[in-house]
């Protein structure tokens, strides 16, 4: 499954995105996206644009303060 959809569920009628018949029933609906790679590519991954998309020297430096970045 890709995404699941949600067409009921409790809303706080203080957000700003909802319509104003969503904020007078405090219910709106949601969806969620599967951004994970489907089971059938098992352990292979596809190429990451990161290492092969940019300049070397790029990759060098972003990898150099990476922990700076909060990753670890």
């Amino acid at each position: 499954m890709r995404h699941a959809v949600f067409d009921h569920i409790a809303a706080a009628p203080l957000l700003a995105y909802l319509r104003k018949s969503e904020k007078i029933s405090a219910s709106t609906g949601k969806v969620v996206y599967n951004g994970l790679p489907p089971d059938e590519w098992g352990e292979v991954l596809p190429i990451r644009a990161f290492r092969h998309g940019y300049p070397a020297d790029i990759v060098k430096r972003f990898k150099k303060r990476w922990s700076e970045y909060g990753f670890h």
